[in-house]
């Protein structure tokens, strides 16, 4: 019922010697009973639901006073004394299934008209044994074969062996030959490929830009100004071989195969961890998480692109892990304050250790690296041509994402 009494967090109104001493993050007040048995506590920000009267992520890490109700409802809290400090509140792993294939002759036949039109390819995969330099033999993670002598209308994206590759051995090739069989080729910045750690890779030809590929999200230095996505061709996409080319098969695991007819990413750009979703450009979505079925498996996004599995088996993997975090820093050495929060015309970023060069990013909401400054005291970023909405910037120090932060454009 109402009460003319504030609701506290961390203190018993003013009763002496009830202060908790320690962290609390993630709070969140709902007028329904969501739980009434077992279940799993979220570990990323929680999410305002229906039944949602406030929700205190603790992100506002620019503001010492005021602590925002994520909500939209509008419920803020006024702080007194407490800080905000960075620290590990749990993490995501995402054990999911994955396809593994044994590199003898295990593949999946996706048919023969899905690359028509595509211009972004995208997955992730993990190689059994380390690839380098050394290589053999072709390894594909995905190719179409030509349909003529003059080796038109075919891909690829597979790892060049030495025999033909000279400097470019062990690198990741995606390739691309026209109507008249000239190939068009990108190429991954490198040739080493370490065993059991999975790889994100964005295979995408821009309509403006051309062919470029993107390893974990960073964009590589080899692009092709070939601007045409593939055309029809009678052959089938295979993920896992090549056919037409001897002892290509793939020895590893592939997980998050998309497929989309538009060129997603042109900038650096932060991979997604969970499984991919379809987007209105969605071709097809294969997330690999139907392992009681060998035979077949399921297009996510509901075009009905499913594939032919031959003998590649379901394996449950952790691809890349979400750790979640109360995002202030109070520690003098690495201690950054960001305002305003919401932004207009500029956002300034102000450190107060001027030894330690740190890397700031700001992205779109979905991931897009968007702008990228260095500075060790104080930087000020312009913004005035960004739209209105949501954002998020990450501050890299020595390597290492010590900040990370969502941001409002009015």
């Amino acid at each position: 019922n109402q009460h003319p009494s504030s609701t506290t967090t961390g203190s018993w109104g003013t009763t002496q010697n009830r202060y908790f001493n320690g962290s609390i993050d993630e709070l969140r007040i709902s007028d329904s009973a969501l739980y009434t048995s077992n279940f799993v506590p979220s570990c990323l920000n929680l999410a305002a639901l229906p039944s949602t009267i406030g929700v205190w992520n603790f992100n506002d890490s620019s503001n010492v006073t005021i602590t925002t109700d994520s909500s939209s409802n509008m419920n803020n809290g006024i702080v007194y004394g407490a800080t905000g400090v960075i620290e590990d509140v749990c993490t995501i792993t995402t054990a999911t299934n994955t396809i593994h294939f044994d590199g003898v002759d295990d593949y999946v036949d996706l048919g023969s008209t899905l690359a028509t039109g595509t211009r972004t390819f995208e997955m992730w995969f993990k190689p059994s044994t380390t690839i380098n330099s050394s290589l053999i033999n072709y390894k594909s993670l995905l190719s179409r074969n030509t349909t003529s002598t003059s080796n038109a209308n075919g891909l690829y994206l597979a790892f060049i062996p030495n025999t033909v590759g000279g400097n470019s051995a062990g690198k990741l090739e995606f390739s691309i030959s026209d109507n008249n069989g000239s190939v068009h080729s990108a190429y991954s910045d490198s040739n080493i490929w370490n065993a059991s750690r999975w790889y994100h890779v964005a295979a995408v030809i821009n309509p403006a830009q051309g062919m470029m590929l993107f390893i974990d999200g960073v964009k590589q230095s080899s692009t092709n100004n070939y601007i045409f996505p593939p055309v029809q061709n009678n052959s089938s996409i295979t993920l896992g071989n090549w056919s037409s080319v001897p002892n290509s098969y793939f020895n590893g695991s592939i997980d998050d195969l998309r497929f989309s007819n538009t060129a997603l990413y042109s900038s650096n750009f932060t991979p997604s961890c969970p499984d991919l979703i379809a987007l209105s450009s969605t071709i097809g979505v294969w997330n690999f998480n139907d392992s009681s079925n060998v035979t077949i498996t399921t297009d996510s996004s509901g075009n009905f692109n499913n594939g032919i599995i031959y003998g590649a088996t379901g394996v449950k993997d952790t691809i890349c892990q979400i750790t979640t975090n109360i995002n202030y820093i109070n520690d003098n050495s690495r201690f950054v304050n960001v305002f305003p929060n919401p932004f207009s015309e500029k956002i300034t970023f102000e450190f107060n250790n001027s030894n330690t060069p740190k890397l700031i990013r700001l992205y779109t909401i979905d991931g897009r690296l968007i702008i990228e400054k260095r500075a060790s005291t104080v930087v000020t970023v312009d913004s005035k041509k960004l739209i209105s909405g949501f954002y998020f910037f990450q501050v890299i120090e020595n390597d290492k994402v010590v900040i990370s932060q969502k941001l409002i454009k009015e």
